[in-house]
């Protein structure tokens, strides 16, 4: 019994995916970033997701549900090409932090990749735990790509 229990938790750690994220660029890819602003008034609060495939750059900016900004952004094969390579370059591996204890206020952002239709990534971020672990990967550089694609994000916000 005891090795039949040995094997079975020896199976189950090893179907656990820790292999860092790579992506092919010949697969349907779609990446999914959100941003999550923290509990303020209405008239401050600004969350916003960013959808980007191939060939297009989705922004949508809300507070509190309410839609302040939709557009959507041309995006040429070299950018693409090259927040993928972002990516694979990040080694990002699923995850999430989340404090130990909640607190109040606090902002997050999501990150979803999906290549040929199924979900290949995973994170989630919250600012109110420590900086994510460094076996999640450079989840900043791949953020700080897809900020760089949309330039007049700022404008957006306000």
């Amino acid at each position: 019994m005891k090795f039949c229990s040995a094997l079975l938790i020896l199976f189950i750690v090893s179907c656990t995916n820790t292999a860092p994220l790579v992506l092919d660029t010949n697969e349907s890819i779609i990446i999914d970033y959100g941003f999550n602003d923290s509990s303020v008034s209405p008239e401050y609060h600004r969350s916003y997701t960013i959808t980007i495939s191939p060939t297009n750059i989705h922004v949508q900016v809300d507070s509190y549900g309410d839609v302040l900004a939709d557009k959507n952004l041309p995006i040429s094969s070299n950018q693409f090409e090259e927040l993928i390579q972002t990516i694979n370059e990040a080694n990002l591996v699923s995850g999430r932090n989340e404090p130990a204890d909640p607190c109040d206020g606090g902002t997050s952002e999501s990150l979803t990749i999906k290549a040929a239709d199924k979900q290949v990534y995973n994170g989630y971020f919250d600012h109110c735990a420590d900086a994510p672990s460094d076996s999640m990967g450079n989840i900043e550089l791949v953020m700080d790509a897809i900020h760089e694609l949309v330039p007049n994000l700022g404008e957006m916000l306000q």
